[in-house]
């Protein structure tokens, strides 16, 4: 059975509303609320990562603890519960609703709190919500958030539940430190027990299919509009300010909500199954290496990664279907080196080596080769793939060091994030979408429908050599939503040309480790790659829980008042390099740039800048801007210090900017 009918199958043997998996047919009545089932404090496991002292207690009925991941403001007015599955694409979809709301709320005004519930026939589901409890325990926030993105975010939900467990301990790993000194193991008993607690504890509020919310208490379920969230929630802010909400605000919300809240509806029929996709995406081949006829009808490109165990099992599959088609099909290979295989990078490093000074045949036998390798994909691999290439492994190892394909690299990367393409492998037959090690009768089912449309072309009079092209005339290309951006005040600080055909406003702040991320490495490449074409422009957005952020800003803009926008980025780069933003370091960083030490606090206290940093806030706040970086690339809005889709918004724009 395919992934897919797997998929239309489970919900079939559910009856579940349209937005949300699971469900009974007759939904438990809310249970009352006592003084049993009010939230207890939480226990000594409970507290792996919080302090006992700070840890919430008297939560109410559907309880917050410290072994809750959390995103946003403990004394944020609205608290959001969700209860998901990992393996429910409802859940998936709600994950983007919300991501949308935290930037319209901000962290200081809205909290989201997950709890477990996966549901008895979504079989991986288990393993995905233990490994996440235990990342959490070990990593934290950052790489529970970092697991959830993974999981909801980033594609790939038909996967197998061993490759997205693996992509997503990658995802958390990268985003907290800490997880691999703490790691252990991702399954454990002690994780059980707090999905099966979360899942009993979804059970007494009346939880009977996910994704399932609660905003301070209030019920909604499925994956519901944007628009039915804020209802709720400017409900809830409108309450909270009337009330002037304090101390247990949270509880007391959540106990009245849930006690005046009618039962849920009872759900009526399973849902449609889901649509194939029949989208035909703009697939631009450029210079990638090919295997089969140049003229072939169809083709199918192939993103993939050397370490990825599930790229490596398609390749049988792929052979396969060369010699069934062998006249009518190609293969073309993308890099897609996933972040978290890091032996992946320099394998795909040495293979663009070897295409470049050896050619596609050499390529070939390469890319078969460090396949079979990928278990190991070592010095030693790598050394005897480029000897048996022709290379002398020395140079050709210098190359793979000194990452001298990372362009070629990341533009496949890029291309890939454009198209939705997360996981892998993941490939486009004449630009129809397939998603993972698919059995060769699910290849050959679309190879055979667009082989007959492209027959078609080619009797229209098409050469056949063209039909490809032809074919992606009319293909969607995926593009960034636009969005009108804010006015550049006069004396914002800005470097590049005024004239450059695109202009990135950052919304930032000194306090922001992805800023730093973005100020001192992704800007610097994109200036590189797109010479002469950017102007950069920083914008004030120290978040509410970054106190010393303000006055880092009012710092950086009399440094530029003083010395110039130079010696303003200059001075970003060290505020956000610092470990700390108290009034030394402001003035340490400020004294190598030239301004006096023992009166810079002063000028600081005094200056006229905090209006202007107050005023870059208040705008961000009129634009429902509440994270950082956030970014208006001319008009297209990006989140986060990523490379491929910065690079993809800067490429878009410029296609669109007016020739000079």
């Amino acid at each position: 059975m395919s992934s897919l009918r797997a998929w239309w199958a489970c919900l079939v043997l559910s009856t579940c509303a349209a937005t949300a998996c699971g469900g009974a047919s007759e939904p438990a009545p809310r249970p009352p609320i006592t003084e049993a089932n009010v939230g207890a404090a939480p226990s000594a496991s409970a507290l792996v990562v919080a302090d006992a002292a700070t840890a919430p207690k008297n939560e109410g009925p559907n309880p917050v603890t410290a072994d809750d991941p959390t995103r946003g403001s403990p004394n944020a007015p609205v608290t959001l519960v969700m209860f998901g599955d990992f393996e429910c694409p409802f859940s998936a979809k709600a994950a983007k609703t919300l991501e949308g709301l935290e930037q319209r709320y901000g962290s200081e005004r809205l909290r989201i709190v997950f709890k477990h519930n996966p549901l008895p026939f979504h079989k991986g589901a288990p393993m995905l919500h233990e490994a996440s409890v235990s990342a959490f325990r070990a990593g934290g926030n950052e790489a529970f958030w970092a697991y959830f993105d993974s999981m909801f975010l980033d594609g790939g939900l038909t996967d197998p539940a061993e490759l997205r467990q693996e992509r997503a301990i990658g995802a958390a790993s990268q985003a907290s430190p800490e997880l691999e000194k703490r790691w252990s193991t991702p399954t454990s008993a002690a994780a059980a027990e707090k999905v099966a607690s979360d899942m009993a504890n979804g059970k007494t509020v009346g939880v009977r299919g996910t994704p399932t919310f609660f905003i301070n208490g209030r019920f909604l379920s499925g994956s519901q509009e944007a628009s039915k969230f804020e209802a709720i929630i400017d409900n809830e802010l409108a309450t909270a300010e009337r009330s002037r909400a304090g101390k247990d605000w949270y509880a007391l919300r959540t106990a009245e909500n849930l006690r005046n809240a009618p039962p849920p509806p009872t759900p009526t029929k399973p849902p449609e199954p889901p649509p194939p996709d029949l989208v035909v995406y703009n697939v631009p081949l450029g210079k990638s290496p090919s295997r089969g006829p140049a003229n072939a009808l169809v083709t199918i490109v192939m993103f993939g990664d050397f370490e990825c165990l599930y790229s490596q099992r398609s390749i049988a599959t792929l052979d396969a279907l060369r010699k069934r088609y062998a006249s009518d099909v190609r293969i073309v290979f993308k890099h897609h080196p996933l972040p978290f295989h890091k032996k992946a990078g320099p394998a795909h490093q040495l293979a663009q080596e070897i295409f470049v000074k050896k050619g596609n045949d050499a390529f070939w036998k390469a890319h078969d080769t460090l396949f079979e390798n990928r278990a190991t994909l070592d010095e030693a691999t790598l050394t005897r793939v480029a000897t048996e290439a022709g290379l002398a492994a020395p140079a050709a190892l210098a190359a793979v060091k000194a990452e001298k394909h990372k362009r070629v690299i990341e533009d496949d990367v890029s291309l890939a994030d454009g198209l939705d393409a997360g996981s892998t492998p993941q490939f486009f037959i004449n630009g129809r979408r397939l998603i993972g090690s698919q059995p060769i009768e699910k290849f050959a089912e679309l190879i055979d429908q667009r082989l007959a449309e492209a027959r078609a072309i080619e009797k229209n009079g098409t050469p056949t050599g063209q039909v490809y092209a032809e074919i992606m005339k009319t293909a969607k290309t995926p593009e960034l939503e636009r969005t009108q951006p804010p006015a550049i005040p006069a004396g914002a600080p800005s470097r590049g040309p005024k004239n450059a055909p695109v202009t990135i406003q950052v919304f930032a702040s000194h306090e922001c480790r992805f800023c730093k991320t973005l100020v001192t490495e992704l800007l610097p490449e994109m200036e590189k790659q797109f010479p002469g074409k950017l102007r950069i422009v920083w914008r004030n957005l120290p978040l509410p829980h970054q106190k010393s952020a303000p006055r880092a800003a009012v710092a950086a803009l009399e440094v530029r008042k003083a010395k110039g926008d130079a010696a303003f980025w200059k001075m970003t780069e060290a505020l956000l390099a610092a470990t700390d933003l108290g009034t030394d370091t402001l003035a340490s960083a400020a004294a190598k740039l030239g301004l006096p030490a023992e009166t810079f606090a002063a000028t600081v206290e005094a200056s006229t800048f905090h209006k202007v940093v107050e005023a870059d806030m208040a705008t961000a706040k009129s634009l429902r801007l509440g994270s950082t970086p956030t970014m208006f690339v001319n008009d297209l809005l990006v989140v986060g210090a990523k490379a491929p889709p910065l690079r993809r918004a800067i490429r878009q724009a410029l296609s669109a900017a007016p020739r000079k």
